[in-house]
């Protein structure tokens, strides 16, 4: 059920304007706090919603999901749980770090054939879309 909870969250962002980096571990060997699947997401404010473990792990991760935030590039990312974490447990863990990117906007200025053209490519493509024309005898776009 957190799950969705994370997932709602995620189409939350995608749709608004925040990004944020979706942090999923995807293996774990040894001794851990968390098993492969534990999921945390990670806002550009530094909020976050989930546990990968909590401790040092958990600020080290969120570091490297803002890092992932401002390159906007996925990516992975290796700890050995020592004593230098705050865990004497001596596991592994894996991360994948996916930046969650809000749907980029773009301004069209002119509403002739080739502004409705690029209007309309753009929004199939996911971006919203707003058209500025000054000729008010242009119909508008639908």
């Amino acid at each position: 059920m957190e799950d969705i909870a994370l997932y709602e969250e995620v189409i939350r962002l995608k749709n608004g304007e925040q990004p944020a980096t979706l942090v999923t571990l995807i293996r774990s060997t040894g001794s851990t706090p968390r098993k492969a699947g534990a999921k945390m997401l990670v806002r550009s404010d530094g909020s976050i919603q989930g546990t990968i473990g909590g401790g040092r792990l958990e600020v080290e991760v969120i570091r490297k999901a803002l890092e992932a935030v401002e390159s906007g590039s996925p990516s992975t990312a290796e700890f050995d749980l020592t004593e230098d974490f705050g865990h004497a447990c001596g596991g592994r863990l894996m991360f994948y770090l996916e930046p969650i990117n809000p749907r980029p906007y773009l301004v069209i200025f002119g509403a002739g054939h080739v502004g409705r053209m690029l209007a309309q490519l753009a929004h199939q493509s996911g971006f919203y879309v707003t058209v500025v024309e000054e000729n008010p005898q242009r119909p508008p776009l639908e």
